[in-house]
């Protein structure tokens, strides 16, 4: 089984006094030789010290997956958008977002999906797809071997329901939320 790990990048606060803390969340998830950023913050400094000090070269990235359109999830995308990127966003962004990041081949030499319904994002990792009514957002579900592991954003739309979610996705219970 290929090696799995994650890195929170980004949090409100740090334990360690080489990552600065700020505003959101940014966590890479490696697995099966895909590297995946899940969210960017808000503050690309923050971001790309933080990425620097863990050693994270974020033009390595392949996949960005953002969870919902609030900038201290996606505030920092500029800093990882390069070529050849999948970036996978909630079907429901703004016109605004979407365009920005909509595949123009003289910008935009990445690659833009918007999930609506759940979805493969890479091998072992599926996106739950849009949820909630007043602020949307996806998560992300990981096959772990001792069941599958949830990563989310901010959870508006109840960390119960997106658990309940993401285990009728897996059809297994979850072993670990983040």
């Amino acid at each position: 089984m290929p090696s799995k790990r994650i890195t929170i990048v980004y949090d409100n606060r740090s334990s360690r006094e080489d990552l600065q803390p700020g505003w959101g969340f940014s966590a890479l998830i490696e697995i099966g030789g895909h590297r995946v950023l899940f969210d960017t913050g808000a503050d690309k400094l923050v971001l790309e010290h933080n990425a620097a000090v863990l050693g994270v070269d974020l033009a390595t990235i392949d996949t960005l997956v953002l969870s919902h359109e609030h900038c201290d999830h996606i505030g920092a995308v500029t800093s990882v958008l390069h070529k050849n990127l999948d970036v996978f966003y909630p079907a429901s962004f703004s016109v605004l977002f979407q365009g920005e990041v909509e595949e123009k081949p003289e910008r935009a030499p990445w690659h833009a999906y918007a999930v609506s319904t759940p979805a493969e994002i890479v091998p072992e990792i599926t996106s739950t797809g849009e949820m909630g009514k007043e602020i949307v957002e996806q998560a992300l579900i990981i096959r772990g071997s001792a069941g599958p592991i949830l990563v989310t954003g901010c959870a508006h739309p109840g960390i119960v329901e997106i658990a309940r979610l993401a285990t009728q996705i897996a059809k297994r219970p979850l072993s670990l939320v983040i």
